[in-house]
């Protein structure tokens, strides 16, 4: 993983010191993840973020799953979207 392009993406200039580092611990983690354990993966982080008062907004959640799709197959790609696209309906009803 190429730790040095994600770590300079615009939507992080302005991040939270604290939520950056929360990145840079979940990039190490998934390195070693299945892609289809990341979903999973991602949520049992995130409630443990939300549980010590730290929320990713969409915008941050996108490029989180950007940086961990990027040693990824095009098909496991596409099954990471299809996934987000899911939760993210469900999330609204």
């Amino acid at each position: 993983m190429n730790t040095l392009s994600w770590k300079e993406h615009p939507a992080l200039k302005n991040m939270d010191h604290q939520k950056l580092k929360w990145l840079e611990k979940l990039a190490e983690q998934t390195a070693s993840q299945k892609p289809d354990n990341i979903l999973p993966f991602l949520l049992a982080v995130n409630s443990h973020a939300q549980k010590k008062g730290i929320h990713f907004t969409d915008e941050e959640t996108d490029v989180i799953l950007c940086v961990l799709k990027e040693n990824m197959t095009p098909d496991e790609q596409r099954k990471v979207d299809s996934m987000r696209k899911m939760l993210a309906g469900m999330m609204r009803k």
